[in-house]
């Protein structure tokens, strides 16, 4: 992989930092932002993802969303690019809905996020095989297939066995170290913004605690003084907000475990044609991608 493109035909394994995998995630997406893309979430609802696009710049116009994720949640979206999943678990339902995304041989590449997060779901080997089947039929299909992970799951057995089946792993921050500079930059921030947060409420409350300006042990504080630490103290904490705020919005944690809920057993046929309709109709609605 050169610094800014996949090649085509190809099946990568990209390795994400745990501490700033959102920014990776996102340049992996402005990579294919050309490109007619099926992104497979087992992480975050559909609609998180594309929010999250938008105010990052990367139009998600050319995205078809495979979302595991939504329907778990108990959510009722009904977003015309995405293909809902009833569970990350539900890997029948997960293949056949891959399966007509390749079929229609209209999309350049498919993002599968994430290997780590479904390694949480496996069942004895079920979720190595699917994993296994996945990107032979991506191959098959000759199509660009990027299956991320996280770095600290690097040792997971399901890692380690799909490093064998994919054509390269790639460790992201090695072609961009561009985005652990920034990871480290915004650490360095919210320390500071931390720092300064902390003072604030130190001095506040030293304030308070040596009032001056005593006259006949009546308004110890002088009214001016006892705004000042207030506003100081006030202003500290909202500091404080603002810079967690900061590091979560960054630092989105990237997995969310959903629930064991009970298996409902589906026709595979009527799952395949509801499938292929919905890909059809948002293929049609999108000529200019073609």
């Amino acid at each position: 992989m050169s610094k800014r493109r996949f090649k085509p035909n190809t099946i990568y394994l990209s390795v994400l930092a745990n501490d700033h995998y959102t920014e990776s995630l996102l340049e992996v997406v402005r990579v294919l932002q050309n490109k007619t893309t099926c992104f497979v979430t087992l992480n975050k609802p559909a609609f998180e993802l594309e929010h999250s696009f938008r105010i990052h710049h990367v139009l998600p116009r050319n995205i078809f969303f495979v979302d595991t994720v939504t329907l778990g949640m108990g959510r009722k979206e009904d977003m015309k690019n995405v293909l809902y999943v009833s569970s990350p678990r539900a890997f029948t339902e997960l293949s056949i809905a891959i399966s007509e995304i390749l079929k229609s041989g209209k999309f350049d590449c498919i993002v599968f996020d994430s290997l780590s997060t479904l390694s949480i779901y496996n069942a004895g080997d079920g979720a190595e095989e699917f994993a296994s089947s996945l990107i032979q039929k991506t191959r098959a299909g000759r199509t660009l297939g990027v299956f991320t992970c996280l770095q600290g799951d690097m040792n997971n057995d399901l890692i380690q066995k799909s490093c064998m089946y994919v054509d390269e792993v790639v460790h992201f921050d090695d072609v961009h170290p561009e985005l652990r500079q920034h990871a480290s930059h915004m650490r360095t921030v919210v320390t500071v913004i931390g720092g300064i947060a902390l003072l604030g409420v130190i001095s506040s409350l030293y304030g308070f605690a040596t009032p001056t300006g005593a006259v006949l042990g009546v308004d110890a504080l002088p009214l001016p003084s006892f705004v000042l630490s207030l506003l100081v103290l006030v202003g500290s904490i909202g500091i404080g907000v603002f810079g967690y705020y900061v590091h979560r919005k960054v630092q989105i944690q990237p997995r969310v475990v959903m629930a064991a809920s009970v298996r409902v057993r589906k026709n595979a046929g009527q799952l395949r044609t509801k499938f292929r309709k919905r890909i059809q109709d948002w293929l049609k609605n999108h000529p200019y991608l073609f």
